[in-house]
């Protein structure tokens, strides 16, 4: 079976996933999700512990069969297909290299399995290894490389044979944080470099905004919201998303008027706000206005939404200073101000908190 140079082919499989679920018994791991990766896109499952992220990518592979539903690559069905008929590269968290194999061997053994002439293999492991940034290393064991190079090594052997989709499981999680970001923008610039169709599988939120084109939150085993990282976090469309997906500030409300894009809403102890509202927002509603700490402000700051508060403890960040203040109906709200910023406002001190009404989104309760 020969093999192509990750030079020579433009990119990876166009992916699409049609109702698939996936039961345990009587648990439902995966409940009609509907997926669609473009060829070369870096789409990334972000979800907590047990929403059906790593299962659907394990059915991906081919490692889990479906319940129902249907799974396409390049519009060829590979739902009941054997993983090592599928055409798929997978990295995993703990690296999974062979302790007794050098990392030429390692990364060539995808290559010996489909046997190709040795040196097409020495090539092609030699592109791979320029392409991690490993080169001179083939000759050394998996014991002798920090975490970082074995996880490139691991990537490399994935990479290796240019698979149609490369399918990631958490694999930067047993990584130390700065070795971890620096892990992030490495893995993006072989993509980019590859075309390769990427489906990434992690609970980080940063990791999923930093890495990928397009992000798919799960909860409970079904899809919350598929879109950009910048429009995740701008506009998310439930209160799962937007909680789940950076920090945020929850007020409960009523809402009293709608006009236009904006509409009014009536908090807890008659304080009134305005904020931007769905197309689904409607008067006497209950409903969540959701603002991100980073879009409050401290003081006079001539925001129409202004509310009296109380400082009741900071805490700095190096780039960041946090503020725990609560306002006059008593509930709690964070504020986040750049930490070069003096510590202007005092445990115990009052000032007002503000933020503009664009900066506000609407959620259902």
């Amino acid at each position: 079976m020969a093999s192509i140079s990750p030079r020579t082919r433009s990119r990876g499989a166009a992916v699409r996933v049609e109702n698939l679920s996936k039961r345990f018994g009587d648990v439902v791991a995966v409940a009609g999700v509907n997926l669609y990766i473009g060829a070369g896109e870096f789409l990334t499952l972000l979800g907590p512990s047990g929403s059906g992220k790593t299962t659907t990518l394990l059915m991906l592979a081919g490692f889990q069969e479906p319940t129902s539903g249907d799974i396409l690559f390049d519009d060829r069905v590979v739902t009941r297909m054997p993983p090592y008929r599928r055409d798929i590269g997978m990295v995993f968290q703990n690296y999974a290299l062979f302790p007794h194999m050098t990392v030429f061997d390692n990364i060539s053994y995808p290559l010996r399995v489909r046997r190709l002439p040795q040196a097409e293999t020495k090539r092609l492991v030699g592109e791979a290894l320029e392409l991690v940034h490993l080169p001179g290393l083939e000759h050394r064991y998996p014991a002798q490389l920090s975490g970082g190079q074995q996880q490139r090594v691991a990537l490399a052997r994935a990479l290796v044979y240019n698979p149609l989709v490369l399918l990631m499981d958490e694999p930067l999680g047993a990584l130390d944080k700065k070795l971890r970001e620096a892990m992030q923008i490495e893995i993006k610039r072989i993509q980019r470099e590859t075309n390769a169709t990427v489906v990434y599988v992690t609970h980080d939120q940063e990791e999923a905004l930093v890495m990928s084109d397009r992000i798919a939150v799960m909860n409970h085993g079904s899809v919350q919201q598929i879109t950009t990282p910048k429009e995740l976090y701008e506009t998310p469309t439930n209160r799962f998303v937007a909680d789940f997906v950076g920090e945020v500030n929850f007020l409960s409300g009523t809402v009293r008027a709608v006009d236009g894009e904006l509409c009014t809403v009536e908090l807890k102890g008659g304080l009134v706000v305005r904020a931007s509202a769905p197309t689904h927002c409607k008067a006497d509603q209950p409903v969540a206005v959701a603002v991100r700490p980073e879009r409050m402000a401290l003081g006079p700051c001539g925001a129409s939404n202004a509310l009296e508060a109380l400082v009741e403890d900071h805490i700095y960040l190096g780039e960041s200073m946090k503020y725990r203040v609560r306002l006059a109906n008593g509930e709690q709200v964070v504020v986040k101000v750049p930490g070069r910023q003096p510590a202007a406002f005092v445990v115990g001190s009052r000032t007002a908190v503000g933020w503009a009404p664009t900066d506000a989104r609407i959620l259902e309760q």
